[in-house]
């Protein structure tokens, strides 16, 4: 495992998001660059509200309120990476619509963790694959 201060790692994702812009511009790609840095508040509403898609629409209900007839899954988690400016959320864009589709994504998480060894895709992730997470790992976290 790498030893690297927090400024070593955001200057090494840094450079690395760089490199996967270039990546995406030079196959043409459309794309969105949706979130990057949170706030520690907004890491808990991630963590406390619920990513299940229900009738196109994501739930977003939060825990404590949660009732609709499917299970609770938090769109985050508190200790995210993002709070730590090591990830941004990208969104690959196709006939003006978000592409969803590993395939799409695949590519780019292999270029991607290839740039470094403790870069990490979230199309990776055990449980839930984020396609569109480009992080650095830091304190076991993606």
């Amino acid at each position: 495992m790498m030893k690297r201060t927090l400024l070593e790692a955001r200057i090494v994702y840094s450079r690395a998001m760089g490199l996967l812009l270039g990546e995406i511009n030079r196959h043409g790609l459309d794309f969105i660059l949706d979130q990057g840095k949170r706030t520690p508040s907004e890491a808990k509403w991630n963590a406390t509200h619920c990513r299940v898609v229900v009738h196109g629409q994501r739930c977003e209900q939060p825990i404590d309120r949660h009732s609709a007839p499917h299970e609770f899954k938090p769109i985050g988690i508190a200790q995210s990476v993002h709070v730590d400016g090591l990830a941004q959320d990208l969104l690959l864009v196709k006939d003006g619509a978000i592409v969803n589709d590993r395939d799409a994504y695949a590519p780019l998480g292999a270029y991607w963790t290839g740039l470094d060894p403790m870069l990490r895709w979230g199309g990776n992730f055990k449980g839930f694959a984020d396609l569109g997470h480009f992080s650095h790992e830091w304190q076991g976290r993606s």
